[in-house]
């Protein structure tokens, strides 16, 4: 629940994760784990000066018609702010 939850056709990203994991330097990886619609790869780091983040997400199999939600709350109370890759 706190990194991953399938929940239907969706799955819900980072919804549990606890603030005190958001430190700087941190990084938060899941590789590979499998979920009932292929496997999916998640990569959260936090820079050594705790300004700035990034988060990567893939997966493989039919997990890719699947709606995933990325809970961005934790990291908004921490002071960051959505920029997307472009």
């Amino acid at each position: 629940y706190l990194l991953a939850l399938e929940r239907g056709n969706n799955i819900e990203l980072l919804r549990g994760i606890p603030d005190q994991w958001l430190y700087p330097g941190a990084e938060i990886k899941l590789i590979n784990i499998p979920t009932e619609f292929g496997s999916l790869t998640l990569n959260l780091e936090i820079d050594d000066t705790g300004k700035s983040g990034s988060i990567s997400v893939n997966s493989e199999g039919s997990i890719e018609n699947v709606n995933k939600h990325l809970y961005l709350g934790h990291l908004k109370n921490l002071g960051f702010r959505q920029k997307n890759a472009g």
